[in-house]
């Protein structure tokens, strides 16, 4: 949310000695401010039950404390109860803190009244103060106000536009706003304050990742891992882009990098090892990295929307497999997550497909599309038919492609290649005169050059082919 709050240097202790305080059963006495300390870092590990003890807790010790009722607010806030936290807001007497305001500012944006925190954060006093403009920045960019984030960001320029806690809100707000270039000038800066700051090295790479600049990407993730071996987020980072030119071996060698320290979750590690060996079709690799990935998301019994996805590739690469039933049973399970997947819908076609089930295949597949006008889909089923060696069904969604766009993805050839094998003249002479690559007598020559395997019917085929070719080219 809006609150960009630092834990105490000392949370670690704390959390220790109020959690064996309550297993033992004794009084835990601590600040309110370290209360609040405690529920901040419990809402950061996204542990919210033990949030809401630790606030429940703090209160019996200090009732009606102000920093841990405005954490009370926060939690209600992140688990979208709007109401209970403007009445925690409204409970608060000491309405003139920076706190408070940023607190009710928060929840006016929630309910869309800009102009109300607009005239909210103007009653603030000290309005050039680091802090202030540092947590307003966050606020309004967390929130999608990212124009407004930039004019509290150009009162504090002139005065803080050297210091590293401004260079760091202020690149967040470059990255915010896709101003990638802007940011690696800000990325640099703040290296050369502090070239062993791993972090920075990584939001350097990812912005020369973004600008497809790979080599430098890579270069910058090394940096990191220069001042830190141990940084889980630099060998993810690296992997992605390993992974992004082409470079298998070496992603998954920094996956398993990053999973061992800490940089991305086992889950979604694995899930991303068996990405890579997807992209390099070797299916039973996929499989076991994918399993391995749905066993730690069971395991963990937590709802996660994202295992649907691992659900829907398992499925993908088990289909590849020629194991269709397998397939389908991962793909009711994604869709018991997420019912309105249509990649999902997809599979199940081609499952259908694959055994023979035609009616309900196509049925599936036009209940996906719904008379849409998206050209990609309507090819992406007409491909899936194509490959499936059923050309007349292909050639039915390859049709509506061509209605839609004639140019799209180079239909009108596909078109034409079909029609070619059908032995259509009439409509391969008619689609082959608006493909990219049409095919001429050449063209078919050095298919039958090269194929020795070709079958006699087929062999024949393309000979007439040409022969018809060749003779209408004579007559013009």
């Amino acid at each position: 949310m809006g609150r960009k709050k630092s834990a105490s240097e000392n949370i670690n202790e704390l959390i220790t000695q109020y959690e064996t305080s309550k297993a033992e059963n004794r009084l835990c006495y601590l600040d309110g401010d370290q209360f609040a300390d405690i529920v901040c870092q419990y809402i950061f590990e996204n542990k919210i039950q033990e949030a809401q003890e630790a606030i429940n807790y703090g209160l019996y010790i200090h009732p009606n404390n102000i920093d841990i009722l405005i954490e009370q607010a926060y939690l209600y806030l992140d688990t979208q109860r709007l109401q209970l936290a403007e009445e925690i807001a409204d409970s608060i007497i000491e309405d003139y803190s920076v706190e408070v305001k940023l607190l009710k500012a928060e929840i006016l944006l929630h309910k869309g009244k800009l102009k109300a925190v607009q005239e909210l954060l103007n009653t603030i006093n000290d309005q050039i103060d680091l802090d202030v403009i540092i947590s307003i920045a966050y606020l309004y960019m967390d929130m999608g106000y990212p124009e407004e984030a930039r004019i509290w960001l150009e009162k504090g320029k002139e005065q803080y536009g050297n210091e590293e806690d401004f260079l760091v809100v202020s690149v967040d707000y470059l990255l915010a706003t896709h101003q990638y270039s802007s940011a690696v000038d800000l990325y640099n800066q703040l290296i050369d304050l502090n070239p062993y700051n791993s972090s920075y090295w990584i939001g350097l790479s990812k912005c020369h990742f973004v600008e497809d600049n790979i080599e430098e990407a890579i270069e910058d993730c090394d940096f990191a891992l220069t001042a830190d071996e141990q940084y889980g987020e630099a060998y993810a980072h690296r992997a992605h882009c390993y992974f992004y030119i082409g470079n298998p071996e070496k992603a998954i060698d920094d996956y398993k990098k990053a999973i061992k320290y800490k940089g991305i979750a086992p889950q979604v590690g694995y899930w991303l090892i068996g990405m890579v060996y997807q992209d390099q079709e070797q299916w039973e690799k996929a499989e076991t990295y994918f399993k391995e990935s749905i066993q730690i998301y069971l395991e963990k019994e937590e709802t996660d929307p994202f295992i649907a996805e691992v659900y829907t590739h398992t499925a993908e690469v088990l289909l590849r497999q020629n194991k269709p039933d397998e397939a389908y049973e991962m793909c009711q399970k994604a869709l018991q997550i997420e019912p309105d997947l249509s990649n999902v819908a997809l599979i199940k076609g081609e499952i259908f497909l694959k055994k023979r089930q035609y009616e309900k295949a196509f049925d599936t597949f036009t209940n996906i599309l719904n008379d849409s006008q998206d050209p990609e889909k309507w090819y992406d089923i007409g491909l899936i038919y194509e490959e499936a060696g059923e050309f007349n069904r292909s050639m039915f969604f390859y049709n509506k492609v061509y209605e839609i766009d004639p140019d799209y993805n180079n239909v009108s050839g596909k078109l034409a290649v079909i029609c070619l094998a059908e032995g259509d003249m009439e409509n391969f002479l008619k689609y082959n005169r608006m493909a990219r690559y049409p095919i001429n007598s050449q063209v078919i020559s050095q298919v039958l050059s090269g194929q020795a395997n070709l079958s006699q019917v087929a062999t024949e085929l393309l000979k007439k082919m040409q022969k018809q070719i060749e003779k209408r080219d004579n007559n013009q």
